[in-house]
């Protein structure tokens, strides 16, 4: 069950209007067997609010047992950085989101060397493990060569691309390209903009996103402290 947890940063003068959401991260927890908190959002006027903010996040969360607390925010906000690393916070990763528009298809595409099929409900279940939407396996003689899962965001209103991997025996044939064009038509039918992330490093898939009509949204980079480290290190 997710955990909200409200912080305000009132007695500092300047950041009345301050305040960070801080949850349990249920999936990171369970798969790696320790507690795992992240902050969702977090907003204040100056690296100084921000600080105020991290630390009553470390604070609370080394009384309700969390070990480590993450954090994703878009790298062009340099008072939250600054204040993720002066708090304990250490950089993990790196990560480029892109976007594209969607709207419905006349027709699906159709190739005489592969099948796209949105997978059974026995399949998907099994697979996707209630992550996602709906789930696209692309067939290559006769066999699965590729995949594609697909999310729909609540909150936002757009989708998302999720998941997306070939076979090591099928690359180099536009499989993920394919599955990706056959995936864009059902999320035309509930939402107008779906996007996709992966890491800055890895070239190889922003060129294929930008193959298949997605431009470059955000970077953002993510951080963790683990809380008893990051609590000791405080003044």
């Amino acid at each position: 069950m997710m955990r909200v947890v409200p912080l305000q940063s009132s007695g500092v003068r300047g950041h009345d209007n301050a305040n960070v959401d801080f949850v349990r991260e249920s999936f990171d927890s369970e798969a790696f067997g320790i507690e795992i908190g992240r902050i969702r959002a977090a907003y204040a006027t100056s690296a100084a609010g921000y600080r105020l903010l991290f630390k009553s996040v470390l604070q609370r969360a080394r009384a309700e047992h969390f070990q480590q607390v993450l954090r994703r925010t878009r790298l062009e906000n340099l008072e939250e950085v600054w204040a993720l690393e002066a708090t304990g916070f250490e950089m993990m990763d790196v990560v480029v989101t892109f976007a594209r528009s969607v709207a419905p298809a006349a027709a699906l595409p159709v190739w005489p060397d592969l099948r796209v099929e949105e997978a059974t409900d026995e399949t998907f279940e099994v697979i996707a493990h209630e992550r996602a939407a709906a789930f696209f396996v692309g067939i290559m003689e006769d066999r699965p060569a590729g995949y594609v899962t697909c999310v729909l965001h609540d909150h936002t209103g757009e989708g998302e691309i999720e998941l997306v991997g070939t076979l090591p025996e099928f690359r180099g044939r536009r499989v993920a390209t394919r599955i990706i064009e056959r995936a864009l038509p059902w999320f035309a039918e509930r939402c107008r903009v779906v996007t996709v992330r992966t890491q800055a490093t890895n070239i190889a898939a922003a060129n294929l996103y930008e193959r298949v009509g997605f431009t470059l949204r955000c970077t953002e980079a993510t951080f963790r402290a683990n809380v008893a480290t990051a609590l000791r290190a405080q003044p």
